[in-house]
C-alpha cells in the first residue's frame, strides 16, 4: 500500500504504509494509515517588495492541528508593506514648474528647489526612500510614464481632473489653487484739482458760505462806520481782503477795528479760520505726499469694462514668484498687482498610478504636512526667498552703478513733482492773468490819476 506524500521531512515522496496477502492480512509498516491527513501543517507566505534585503517571500506564521496558528515573525499575516521602503530607489515624473518645482544646473548635475521638492523630501524620510527624476519633454510624457506604473508617481501639484482621472488617480488634495489676473498698477496722472481734494465738496460750500456771509456782514458794519481804524474808514475790498487773508492764516496789519460790537464775529471768524486752514494744510501734506491711487479694476466685471488695458492671468504663486523675481522694488513695491476675484479655484494633488498599493501611505504623510502647516510656510519662504535675492540683486547693481559715476541713493522720501503742485500752479496762473486784464482795462479806462488826499485830511479810504 503506497500513499503519496506532498509534504514531508525528506520532501515530496511516495512512501509504502503497509502490504496484505491472504495468509496474513492487513500488516501496518508505518506509524501512518492507508489515508493519512497530508496537510496536517501550513505555512503562512507573505510578499515584501521592499525589505533590507530587498523583494522576498517570507515566511510569516505557521499553522497546525493541534497547535493553531503560531508567528514566526513580527509581522501579522496581512502587514502594511509600504510604510518602510528600506532605502530603495523609487522613480519620479516632474517640470519645472515654479515655484513648486525649480531645476538648475550645477555642473553636470541638476540641482532641484521648490515647494512640492520640499515635500517629496519630506515624504521620502518619512518612508525611508530615496528617488530618481526621470527624463521627461512634456507633460503629456510626465503624465504616461505615470499611467504605464514606470514611474511612481508624478512629484508636481496637478489639478484633479475627471479626464485626468481616467488615466491615473491622484493623491490626497493637499493644496487649493486659485487662478487670477495681473495688471500694471494705475500711475498717477496730472490733476488741476490736487489742491481741491483734502476736503470734500460739501466742506468746500460751507466754508464758501461762511465767508460770503463774513464778507457780507462786515461790508455793512463798514459802511455803517462801525469799523473804525485810526485811518478811518475801511473799504469794501479791504474788508473782504483782511476776512479772506485772515482764513489764509494772515494777519489783520494792524488795521482792527475799535468798535466792541464786532468782536465777537471776528473772534468767531478768527476762530474759524485757525480750524479749518489747520485741517485743510493736514489734509493737503497728507494727500501731496501719500496721494489716492485712481481706482483699478479688481473682478472680473471690472476688467472686462476696461477695453483698453490687457491682463495676464496665471496661477497665484507662480505670478507672485515672477513679480517678486522681476518686478519687485527695494521697498517692497512693483509696478503690477493681483486682482482680488479668484478666476478659478481647483483641488491640486500628486497623480498616481489606478490602484496603486502604497498610495494610502503617500496620502497620510501629506495630510500630515498639510495640517501642520509645512506647504503654507515653504510657500511662504519660497517667495521671500526669491524677493530677498532679488533686492540683493538690485543693491549690487547700483553699487556697481555707484562706482561708474552714478549717483545711486536708495531713500524712502519721495520728492513732489509737476503732478502734485499742477493744481495750484493752475490757479496761480489764471489769478495773474485775471490781475493783468484788469490792470489793462484800468489802464485804458482810467485817463487821469485819482487825487491824492489833502494833508491832514482825517478820513481817507483804503482801496
Amino acid at each position: 500500500m503506497l500513499v503519496h506524500l506532498p509534504y514531508s521531512p525528506d520532501g515530496a515522496r511516495v512512501m509504502q504504509v503497509a502490504s496484505w496477502t491472504p495468509t496474513t492480512g492487513l500488516r501496518y509498516l508505518t506509524p501512518l494509515t492507508l489515508f493519512p491527513e497530508k496537510y496536517t501543517k501550513y505555512s503562512m507566505l507573505v510578499h515584501l517588495p521592499y525589505s533590507p534585503d530587498g523583494a522576498r517571500v517570507m515566511q510569516v506564521a505557521s499553522w497546525t492541528p493541534t497547535t493553531g496558528l503560531r508567528y514566526l515573525t513580527p509581522l501579522t499575516l496581512f502587514p502594511e508593506k509600504y510604510t518602510n521602503f528600506h532605502g530603495a530607489t523609487i522613480n519620479v515624473t516632474a517640470l519645472p514648474y515654479e515655484p513648486h518645482w525649480q531645476e538648475s544646473m550645477e555642473g553636470n548635475t541638476s540641482r532641484y528647489s521648490g515647494i512640492d521638492y520640499k515635500q517629496l523630501v519630506a515624504v521620502a524620510q518619512a518612508l525611508n526612500f530615496t528617488f530618481r527624476v526621470l527624463p521627461s519633454r512634456n507633460w503629456n510624457e510626465v503624465t504616461d510614464q505615470v499611467e504605464i506604473r514606470k514611474s511612481f508617481m508624478s512629484t508636481v501639484i496637478r489639478g484633479i481632473l475627471p479626464e485626468r482621472l481616467e488615466r491615473v488617480d491622484c493623491t490626497f488634495g493637499f493644496e487649493q489653487s486659485t487662478i487670477k489676473f495681473v495688471m500694471a498698477t494705475p500711475i498717477i496722472t496730472p490733476s488741476w484739482l490736487s489742491f481741491y481734494s483734502p476736503l470734500s465738496g460739501q466742506v468746500w460750500i460751507g466754508v464758501l458760505t461762511c465767508t460770503l456771509t463774513v464778507c457780507i456782514t462786515l461790508v455793512k458794519i463798514t459802511r455803517r462806520k462801525v469799523w473804525q481804524t485810526q485811518h478811518g474808514v475801511l473799504s469794501s475790498g479791504s474788508v473782504v481782503t483782511e476776512s479772506v487773508g485772515t482764513l489764509l492764516g494772515q494777519g489783520l496789519y494792524g488795521r482792527i477795528s475799535t468798535s466792541q460790537s464786532n468782536h465777537i464775529l471776528v473772534g468767531t471768524w478768527l476762530l474759524f479760520g485757525v480750524v479749518v486752514g489747520t485741517a485743510y494744510r493736514s489734509s493737503l501734506i497728507a494727500s501731496l505726499t501719500l496721494p489716492k491711487l485712481p481706482p483699478r479694476p479688481e473682478t472680473v466685471e471690472e476688467l472686462v469694462k476696461i477695453v483698453d488695458k490687457s491682463a495676464h492671468i496665471g496661477s497665484t504663486q507662480n505670478l507672485q514668484l515672477i513679480i517678486s523675481r522681476n518686478f519687485a522694488k527695494l521697498d517692497g513695491t512693483s509696478p503690477f498687482y493681483l486682482g482680488k476675484e479668484n478666476l478659478r479655484q481647483a483641488s491640486m494633488a500628486w497623480p498616481v498610478p489606478h490602484d496603486a498599493p502604497y498610495t494610502s501611505q503617500i496620502d497620510k504623510c501629506l495630510r500630515i504636512i498639510s495640517q501642520a502647516g509645512l506647504y503654507e510656510q515653504w510657500k511662504k519662504e519660497t517667495l521671500e526667498a526669491e524677493a530677498f535675492e532679488n533686492r540683493m540683486k538690485q543693491r549690487e547693481q547700483g553699487k556697481q552703478q555707484g562706482q561708474d559715476g552714478t549717483d545711486h541713493t536708495d531713500t524712502n522720501v519721495r520728492s513732489l513733482s509737476i503732478t502734485h503742485i499742477q493744481g495750484p500752479l493752475l490757479l496761480f496762473l489764471i489769478g495773474i492773468t485775471l490781475g493783468s486784464v484788469a490792470f489793462v482795462v484800468e489802464r485804458l479806462l482810467v485817463s487821469e490819476p485819482h487825487p491824492s488826499p489833502a494833508p491832514g485830511s482825517t478820513n481817507p479810504k483804503f482801496d
